[in-house]
C-alpha cells in the first residue's frame, strides 16, 4: 500500500513491447495467437490505467511494466544471486538476461547503478532454426506466417498441432492405422497438447490410456503398434522442444559466461516446463550433452508464479524509490 491509500501495481505483460521506462510502453504486436484491436504501437501501462479509471477506481497506481520472463528472473533472484535468466516454457516461450550497458547499442539514456539492464530477448521470434513439413505446414496456417518460428516449435500452443500433423501424415501413409485414414483423417485436427502430455504419460501394459484417449477422439480399433507409434511421434515433438530449449539457454549463458566459470540459476515457469512429462528432464540431459561437465555449474529451477511475484518485487522497489512504502 502507498502513500495516503494508494495501492501500487505491478503489470505483467507477455507480448514485445518498446519500453520507454519503468511503467511505460508501447505494443509492437501480438503474438501466441492473441489478438486485439487498438492496442499496437500504443502505451499498454497508459491504456490499462484507463480502463481502470473507468472502473471508478482511483488508487490504484501502475508503478511497474515488466514482461513475464523479466519478473520471473526478478522473482528468483530476489533469494538466489546466482540467478541471470529468466524464461518462460508454457503457452509462449522467451527468455532474458543481464547485459553490459556499453554492449547495448539501443539504449542512449544514462547507465544504471549496476552498468547493467535486463534484455527482454523474445527468443521466440528466432526464425534461423531448420524446418519440417509439419513445422512449414503450421506455420502456414497460423495468423502470423513466417515470424515466431522458435516458439512454434517449442511453445504448448503449438505442441499438440503438430503432434496431430505428424499422426495425420502416418496414417496417411499407412504407417499406422493401416487401411482406415478414410475415417480418421480429420480427427487429428482436434490434437492438443494436454493429449501429447496425456499420451507420454500412459506408463500402463499396451497403453491402454492411450486407446481411451485416441477412442474419445473418435479414432477407435487402435492396436498396441498403434499406440506405440502415437507415443514415439509425441515424444519426438516434445523432445525436440526440450532440445531447443536447451541450446536457447545454452546461447545465453554461453553469451554470458563463454567459459562457463560461474555458477547461474535459469528461473523457469510455464506449464510446458512444469507439467510436460519428461520435458525439463531433458532440457538438463541436453545441457549435459552441449557443455558436459559443466553443466553442473547451470541450475535449472522452477519459478512457479514468478512473473507475477517477480512484478510484484519490481513494482515494491520502484515504489519505495519513489520514497514510499509499498507492498504486494
Amino acid at each position: 500500500m502507498g502513500a495516503r491509500g494508494r495501492i501500487d501495481l505491478g503489470f505483467t505483460f507477455s507480448f514485445p513491447v518498446k519500453q520507454a521506462g519503468i511503467a511505460s510502453g508501447t505494443l509492437v504486436t501480438w503474438t501466441k495467437g492473441f489478438e486485439a484491436s487498438g492496442v499496437v504501437g500504443k502505451d499498454v501501462v497508459g491504456l490499462l490505467r484507463d480502463a481502470i479509471c473507468k472502473e471508478g477506481i482511483g488508487n490504484i497506481n501502475i508503478a511497474a511494466l515488466a514482461n513475464d520472463t523479466v519478473g520471473t528472473l526478478a522473482s528468483r533472484s530476489y533469494e538466489d544471486p546466482y540467478c541471470d535468466v529468466g524464461v518462460i516454457i508454457g503457452t509462449g516461450t522467451n527468455a532474458c538476461y543481464p547485459e553490459k550497458m556499453p554492449l547495448i547499442k539501443k539504449w542512449k539514456g544514462p547507465s544504471t547503478r549496476s552498468g547493467q539492464m535486463i534484455i527482454n530477448i523474445e527468443w521466440g521470434n528466432f526464425n534461423k532454426l531448420e524446418t519440417t513439413v509439419y513445422d512449414s505446414q503450421l506455420d502456414g496456417e497460423s495468423d502470423n506466417p513466417r515470424s515466431q518460428m522458435l516458439e512454434k516449435m517449442v511453445s504448448g500452443m503449438y505442441l499438440g498441432r503438430l503432434c496431430g500433423l505428424v499422426l495425420k501424415d502416418l496414417a496417411a501413409r499407412k504407417h499406422i492405422f493401416a487401411g482406415k485414414y478414410a475415417g480418421i483423417k480429420d480427427k487429428f485436427d482436434s490434437f492438443k497438447s494436454e493429449h501429447v502430455s496425456a499420451v507420454e504419460s500412459d506408463r500402463s501394459k499396451d497403453l491402454k490410456g492411450v486407446m481411451k484417449l485416441l477412442d474419445e477422439l473418435g479414432i477407435r480399433g487402435s492396436s498396441p503398434a498403434d499406440r506405440a507409434a502415437v507415443k514415439a511421434a509425441c515424444a519426438a515433438v516434445s523432445t525436440r522442444a526440450a532440445r531447443i530449449s536447451a541450446a536457447a539457454i545454452a546461447a545465453v549463458i554461453t553469451k554470458m559466461d563463454p567459459e562457463l566459470s560461474a555458477r547461474h540459476t535459469v528461473a523457469v515457469d510455464g506449464s510446458v516446463y512444469e507439467k510436460h512429462p519428461g520435458f525439463a528432464g531433458n532440457i538438463k540431459a541436453s545441457l549435459a550433452g552441449l557443455f558436459g561437465r559443466r553443466a553442473s555449474s547451470i541450475e535449472l529451477v522452477l519459478s512457479k508464479d514468478g512473473s507475477g511475484k517477480g512484478a510484484a518485487i519490481i513494482a515494491a522497489v520502484a515504489s519505495s524509490g519513489e520514497g514510499g512504502k509499498s507492498s504486494l
